[in-house]
């Protein structure tokens, strides 16, 4: 609401410089007057509701209210993004989305002879915003929002025009701002049909920028490029990362004895269902970072190959600060894997519901626990007939991967799994 009110009220002030308005010394009290008492209360709210906090603390939620969507941002997409969601294809979906918008109002904006109306000035407007934003977050970003590794000479051609549009439109814009006030405020008649003439051949002119410069196909090079990268994958790494520093509601977790089976298929399957699935999980391993570099040099080396050389930093244990506090946590949804019952170090305390099994992968005597909330498709327990089906947990998530991911499959994951197995 605060930062609505500002943009709306700044920008108003702001339209009598850029737009060069005529304006008398009332007029540039009142906007002058608007922005400072937007000030005072906007920065009254920060000191009592401690905003600096806020924004400094590490996100884990989501932010779902569909009222407050910009019509320019996350509006009409369905999802807005959550605190724990991968960088490059979150802001590659958010370029997507404008692009497309932004070639829906450039085709309708192209159909009119003229602006100086309300219905033309607010497609082409928002065409001007919605360009403007893209490329604010293009520069802010950086390659970022990329997936593919085209020639810098080729990407910055295309951003300039980009940039070159937002520039004419600006200027139109700046016209119609003028035209507008003194419309409202009935001044400057021959003012008024000088910029009323003048923003008529700007536009004929931006149309006909538009066309040889094909706008329109512009739009769709970088589109395809925002595509490729919403569906792109982040490296195992840098997922891992993400997940110590800002862990999900929904963990992956391995049996107790925390042997290289139940570490690695923590690790894929979150990794896995997170890219591919949008399911937000995070692995923790079973044991804790000590036991983990004194016991288990088999899964230390794994690590070390695929570029994990210091998994105490790279990895959620069992005895993270992080896990502590969400064992006495109520809303905690749980996969378990290489096991079906959950560690009794973290069942409920007294008066507590405890962690939700929602999903169980392994390859032990199913126990029967958990069937109200873990059933079907989410429990792939293959055991029958006193014996195991496979040997490692790791097959069945090798299994789940050839079925959601396209070949070929990350090298860092095909290796942990197969020398899991392996080792299995």
């Amino acid at each position: 609401f605060h930062l609505n009110r500002g943009y709306m009220r700044v920008g108003e002030f702001q339209d009598l410089h850029n737009a060069h308005v005529l304006y008398n010394v009332h007029q540039l009290n009142y906007y002058r007057d608007r922005v400072l008492d937007w000030k005072d209360a906007f920065e009254s709210f920060i000191k009592s509701h401690d905003v600096s906090a806020f924004l400094s603390a590490p996100s884990r939620g989501c932010f779902d209210r569909t009222d407050s969507r910009s019509h320019l941002f996350w509006g009409e997409i369905g999802t807005t993004p959550c605190g724990c969601d991968l960088a490059t294809p979150t802001l590659a979906l958010l370029g997507l989305k404008q692009l497309e918008r932004a070639s829906d109002y450039l085709r309708q904006s192209l159909q009119f002879d003229n602006v100086v109306n309300e219905k033309a000035h607010l497609v082409y407007h928002n065409l001007r915003k919605e360009l403007r934003s893209l490329f604010d977050e293009f520069e802010l970003m950086g390659y970022i929002m990329f997936a593919t590794d085209d020639p810098a000479t080729t990407r910055n051609a295309v951003l300039h025009t980009i940039k070159k549009a937002r520039k004419l439109l600006g200027d139109i814009n700046d016209d119609y701002t003028a035209y507008s006030i003194y419309v409202e405020n009935r001044q400057y008649h021959d003012l008024q049909k000088e910029l009323s003439a003048r923003i008529g051949t700007s536009w004929i002119e931006f149309k006909d920028w538009a066309h040889e410069e094909d706008l329109e196909g512009t739009l769709n090079y970088l589109a395809k490029d925002m595509k490729d990268a919403s569906h792109s994958s982040i490296p195992l790494k840098a997922f891992l990362q993400q997940r110590v520093s800002t862990p999900t509601k929904h963990l992956v977790i391995g049996n107790p004895a925390g042997d290289a089976d139940s570490i690695v298929s923590a690790i894929v399957l979150a990794y896995v269902e997170s890219v591919k699935g949008g399911e937000k999980k995070t692995p923790v391993i079973s044991i804790s970072g000590r036991e983990m570099n004194t016991t288990r040099p088999e899964v230390a080396l794994l690590l070390d190959l695929v570029g994990i050389s210091d998994p105490y930093s790279s990895l959620l244990f069992i005895d993270s600060p992080a896990i502590k506090r969400d064992i006495s946590s109520n809303d905690i949804d749980v996969t378990l894997v290489d096991h079906n019952v959950l560690d009794e170090r973290l069942s409920p305390k007294r008066g507590k519901k405890g962690w939700c099994v929602q999903e169980i992968l392994d390859h032990h005597q199913d126990e029967g626990h958990y069937q109200d909330t873990c059933s079907n498709s989410n429990r792939n327990i293959a055991f029958e007939d006193d014996k195991a089906l496979v040997s490692s947990t790791c097959t069945l998530i090798a299994e789940k991967l050839q079925k959601v991911w396209d070949r070929p499959y990350p090298a860092s994951i095909a290796l942990l799994l197969l020398g899991t197995i392996l080792l299995d």
